[in-house]
């Protein structure tokens, strides 16, 4: 249950966010390869963090609590991304003088997702699950957004509206916070 849900998780969350965006953005202008590493250091670093912040969380407040609160995050995600749906991102990732790419397009990646929302709802996942199953459906699934991300490049942007990857993305978000407060007032 947790590797899936992580899994699904980060993968719908992060079909047409910013960091695809980005790594599309990237991957037309340097090499795959270097793109997809760059990227997925990034997002693992980001992602073990979340799980250890997760981790130490349970040590100090009730389970029932952080349940609560997690599936009410999850579906402020859900919502706050049907209403932003209709807006354009605006990251674009841009050469900075001298740098290297690898390490441009890493530190870009880790600022632009520092306290993002897959972020946080890894956290609240790492909280409420076993650390090893949340953090390795993370890990994967951030590994599958990446590589799509290079691989298709621009194909993604021309086949597929972004409205309806935004659409399922914030269903699939608001029925995970509803299945967390039910699970933790019910079960």
């Amino acid at each position: 249950m947790a590797f899936g849900t992580a899994f699904a998780m980060i993968f719908l969350f992060e079909m047409g966010d910013k960091t695809q965006l980005m790594t599309i953005s990237f991957a037309a202008k340097y090499p795959r390869w270097l793109v997809f590493w760059a990227v997925y250091s990034a997002m693992a670093l980001l992602t073990l963090m979340a799980v250890a912040i997760g981790g130490v969380i349970t040590q100090y407040v009730d389970i029932h609590i952080i349940q609560v609160v997690s599936g009410i995050v999850f579906i402020i995600f859900g919502v706050w991304g049907l209403y932003k749906m209709n807006e354009e991102e605006e990251e674009e990732g841009k050469e900075k003088g001298g740098r290297k790419p690898f390490a441009m397009i890493f530190t870009m990646l880790v600022l632009a997702e520092l306290g993002d929302k897959t972020q946080l709802a890894t956290i609240s996942l790492a909280s409420s699950y076993d650390l090893v199953p949340v953090a390795l459906g993370a890990l994967l699934g951030f590994a599958a957004v990446v590589a799509l991300g290079v691989a298709l490049g621009e194909v993604i942007a021309r086949k597929v509206k972004r409205k309806y990857i935004v659409i399922g993305a914030a269903v699939f978000s608001i029925a995970m916070g509803a299945y967390f407060i039910c699970e933790a007032l019910f079960l």
